[in-house]
């Protein structure tokens, strides 16, 4: 990731624009650095390779994931953003703080899905060799009578 000293003179329109729309406030040093498609791209690769340690250490199989949607990050970095903004140090520092809280409530999150993705596809396969039996069709318990209205019972 490059070092800006004052990114906001060299932003262009679109990336203003772009920051402005998501934070719904004027952007600045910080948000414009964060927000850049380059520490999108950085927080992305390194969300693939923490998982891919996490799952080699926790289940003896280095498991590599795909990106992360980024409407989905930008999401979640728009709360860490306001959750954690402090503006009481350098651009670099800060968003090199956020970023760090950006990976630190992410990842358990993600490491988390894909464990569960894993248990669902386990299931399945067990449902597709028959060593688990499928449910048996529902059976309707809708009564053929039709209930009359109120009015009938009491005469309106």
């Amino acid at each position: 990731m490059e070092d800006y000293t004052r990114f906001l003179c060299i932003a262009t329109e679109a990336e203003l624009q772009f920051v402005k729309n998501i934070l719904n406030i004027e952007p600045n040093d910080i948000s414009l650095l964060f927000f850049h498609s380059d520490n999108i791209s950085y927080l992305n690769n390194k969300i693939i390779s923490e998982i891919l340690k996490l799952t080699k250490d926790k289940m003896d199989k280095p498991l590599k994931i795909q990106e992360q949607k980024e409407e989905y990050m930008i999401t979640h970095m728009r709360y860490i953003y306001f959750d954690n903004i402090r503006n009481n140090m350098s651009t670099k520092e800060e968003v090199e703080h956020l970023n760090k809280r950006f990976l630190e409530s992410i990842i358990p999150h993600v490491y988390s899905e894909l464990v569960s993705y894993l248990k669902y596809l386990d299931e399945i396969e067990l449902y597709e060799d028959n060593k688990k039996p499928l449910m048996d069709i529902p059976v309707s318990t809708k009564r053929r009578n039709e209930l009359k209205p109120l009015s009938k019972f009491f005469d309106i």
